[in-house]
C-alpha cells in the first residue's frame, strides 16, 4: 500500500487520491467529532447537575423538647466558607431560611477559609444582611483567626448581628442562649471521663465557666463551633446536671466529600474524634445538633454530604 501511494504520488495523482479520500472519509469523521461533542455536551451538563444538586442547600426540620413554656423556632446556619464556596449555595440557604420566618437565627461560624487572611468582604456580608429574624447571633469558628477579626466583628454588629461568644443571655423566663468564640489549644488537660490526656480548646474551660453561672432548672441552647467541645473535651460533667441543654455545632460538613454511607462513622471518630457527622445526637442524655454546615473548606466540592439550613423548632 506504501509503494503503491508512492507511485501514485510520483505520477501526479497524489492531490485528487486526498481530495478523494477527504470527500469519501469525511461525514465519518463528521460523524464521529459530533458523537464526541454530544458526549461532552451530555456529560458537561450532567457534572452541573450533580454540582448544583450537591452544594444545594436543603431544608432539615427538627423538634427538641427543653420543657419550654413558650414554643421557639431556631434556624441554625453555619460554615459559609465564602471564598472556597459555590456563591449561590449562601445566597439559596439565606432565601430558604427566611421563608421560615424564624424567631432567632443563630450563625455558627467558620464564615470563610483560613488561608485569606483578610477581613470578611462587602459583597459576602450583603448576603449575609439579607437574613430576616428579630435576633441574630453568631460565634466564631476556627477558619476566623484571621488578623482583621475585629473590624469583622464591627462590621457583623453594623448589620445588627449579636456577638455570643463567652456571652450568657436571658431569652425569656429561665431560657437561656450562651456560646464560645473557638480558640487555639493551649491548655493540657486530664479528661478523667476517659483516663487520658490531651490538649483541648481553652474555649471548653470557657463553656464550663459559663454554664456553672446559669441557675439550676434553666433551660439553655449552647453554642460552640467544633462539636468535639461538648461530645470529647467537656469533662466536668457535674454543670450537665439540673438543666436541660441543647448543645448546637458545625464544623464537620458533614464529612464533605463520603464516597460510601458506611464510611460515616469512620470520618467522624478519626477525623473529628466524635461519633457522629451531623444530625441529632446527646452529650450524657442532653440533645446535641451537629450542623453540615452550609459551605466547603478549600474546593468547592461537597459529594454525599448536603449542606443544611436547620431548623429547631423547640418546645
Amino acid at each position: 500500500m506504501y509503494n503503491l501511494l508512492n507511485l501514485l504520488t510520483a505520477q501526479g495523482f497524489g492531490i485528487p487520491i486526498l481530495i478523494l479520500l477527504v470527500i469519501i472519509l469525511l461525514p465519518s469523521v463528521i460523524k464521529k467529532v459530533k458523537s464526541i461533542l454530544l458526549t461532552l455536551i451530555i456529560i458537561i451538563i450532567a457534572a452541573a447537575g450533580w454540582l448544583y444538586w450537591e452544594n444545594e442547600p436543603r431544608l432539615v426540620e427538627t423538634d427538641i423538647d427543653l420543657g419550654l413554656e413558650k414554643p421557639i423556632t431556631i434556624a441554625f446556619l453555619s460554615d459559609f466558607h465564602h471564598n472556597t464556596t459555590i456563591p449561590w449555595a449562601t445566597d439559596e440557604a439565606v432565601r430558604k431560611c427566611n421563608n421560615i420566618e424564624p424567631d432567632i437565627i443563630i450563625l455558627g461560624g467558620d464564615f470563610k477559609t483560613h488561608f485569606d487572611k483578610s477581613s470578611l468582604p462587602d459583597e459576602f456580608l450583603e448576603k449575609l444582611a439579607k437574613l430576616k429574624a428579630k435576633n441574630i447571633y453568631y460565634v466564631w469558628g476556627n477558619h476566623d483567626l484571621f488578623e482583621e477579626t475585629k473590624k469583622a466583628s464591627e462590621k457583623m454588629n453594623d448589620l445588627g448581628f449579636k456577638p455570643l461568644g463567652n456571652r450568657t443571655i436571658l431569652l425569656e423566663n429561665k431560657l437561656y442562649l450562651s456560646g464560645v468564640d473557638y480558640e487555639v489549644p493551649k491548655k493540657e488537660i486530664k479528661i478523667t471521663s476517659k483516663e487520658k490526656i490531651h490538649y483541648i480548646n481553652y474555649s471548653v474551660i470557657k463553656m464550663e465557666k459559663l454554664l456553672k453561672n446559669i441557675p439550676d432548672g434553666s433551660k439553655v441552647i449552647f453554642v460552640s463551633h467544633m462539636p468535639q467541645n461538648f461530645m470529647r473535651d467537656f469533662y466536668d460533667l457535674n454543670v450537665l446536671k439540673n438543666k436541660k441543654i441543647l448543645f448546637l455545632a458545625g464544623h464537620t460538613h458533614g464529612g464533605q466529600v463520603v464516597l460510601h454511607d458506611k464510611d460515616r462513622e469512620e470520618i467522624a471518630q478519626k477525623r473529628f474524634h466524635i461519633d457522629t457527622l451531623s444530625g441529632l445526637t446527646d452529650k450524657e442524655g442532653q440533645p446535641v445538633y451537629i450542623s453540615p454546615g452550609i459551605g466547603s473548606s478549600y474546593f468547592p466540592l461537597r459529594f454525599n454530604a448536603k449542606p443544611e439550613v436547620t431548623v429547631l423548632n423547640i418546645k
